[in-house]
């Protein structure tokens, strides 16, 4: 009698122990994919529009001609190598709602020198925020 409780104590922490595991497992796949710039897409917002929320979005070196509009949650948007050789420049790109719009919560934007956003005829921002919690770092602002 002794041994069968001590066996079925065994067998209750095996069957605690695994089912730790796999909750571990399932939470460590929901951090989100990463996707590099211009290796998976040629463009930031191309990137964006293929993320998923709580994806990352790896941006190579170079000048991206193009307004970037962050319309997922949780997404995390950072240059490779920093601000001084990763250029977004908005100039006469998009529409009216600025250069780099955050149209999302809980993003993170990082190591990129965003330039004048100037499009005739609208409202003129560099960046632009309708989201909440949302992280602006490491970033160069030319207007």
């Amino acid at each position: 009698m002794k041994g069968e409780n001590i066996s079925r104590k065994y067998f209750v922490g095996a069957l605690v122990i695994v089912g730790i595991v796999a909750i571990l497992a399932i939470a460590g796949n929901a951090k989100g994919a990463t996707i590099n710039v211009p290796a998976d897409y040629p463009t930031i917002q191309q990137a964006i529009d293929n993320a998923s929320d709580g994806d990352t979005i790896i941006v190579r070196n170079g000048t991206y001609n193009e307004q970037v509009i962050i319309n997922k949650n949780n997404l995390s948007i950072q240059s490779e190598y920093g601000a001084a050789n990763t250029i977004i420049n908005a100039t006469g790109q998009g529409t009216s709602y600025g250069g780099v719009v955050f149209d999302a919560d809980g993003c993170t934007f990082e190591g990129f020198t965003v330039i004048d956003y100037s499009n005739e005829g609208y409202e003129n921002k560099i960046i632009r925020i309708n989201g909440d919690n949302n992280t602006i770092r490491n970033n160069i602002i030319q207007g």
